[in-house]
């Protein structure tokens, strides 16, 4: 076995001294150590998911274009697909499709006088009290635990697709509500398998 690096050996050092007592930092550590904080933020990156998509992800199709490329690479996978955070990443967003496709088609109790931030809250506090039908228990799960919290992530995503819908091109209909005759279907469903 090699011998410790200098570095290793202080710490071992410092970890044996239960004499010495422990002084104030400089302001100058102190100072570097807040500029490190702030600059390896520990925070949920609410944006995370959004990162991953390619530059060529502008508007519902080309998202629907990489979901299903997405999903063709989960279902015989690289090895760093899983690691890389695609399969979540995959998974939220389709989740965020299903909740805001059924907000859409919704003419119950789908309110559209709400800013974009207000409407992906209101989605997913729908979401969480409506799980969607025929769900696996595994997607059942995923679904109750993704809807039943404050998830950043989750509430980015539904921006994002609500983003989309605005600068859709869509013909004005009475009420605000946009039109989603013609519509097509988006099938690029959360697999049963986590």
């Amino acid at each position: 076995m090699s011998n410790p690096s200098p570095l290793v050996q202080q710490v071992r050092a410092l970890a044996s001294d239960t004499t010495t007592v422990v002084s104030r930092f400089s302001g100058d550590f102190t100072a570097a150590l807040d500029a490190a904080r702030v600059e390896f933020n520990i925070g949920a990156d609410d944006m995370a998911d959004i990162k991953r998509f390619p530059s060529t992800v502008v508007d519902l199709p080309t998202l629907v274009s990489h979901l299903r490329a997405l999903k063709a690479e989960l279902e015989n996978p690289k090895p760093d697909t899983v690691s890389s955070g695609k399969k979540k990443s995959y998974k939220m967003i389709v989740l965020a499709l299903h909740a805001l496709g059924s907000w859409v088609t919704s003419s119950v109790d789908a309110d559209w006088n709400l800013s974009a931030p207000d409407l992906a809250k209101a989605v997913v506090r729908r979401a969480a009290t409506r799980e969607p039908p025929g769900l696996s228990s595994a997607a059942a799960i995923l679904w109750t635990k993704t809807f039943a919290g404050d998830s950043p992530r989750l509430h980015a995503l539904m921006l994002l697709l609500i983003h989309f819908g605005n600068h859709a091109r869509r013909p004005a209909v009475a009420g605000g509500a946009p039109d989603t005759a013609g519509r097509a279907a988006v099938a690029v469903g959360v697999g049963t398998s986590s």
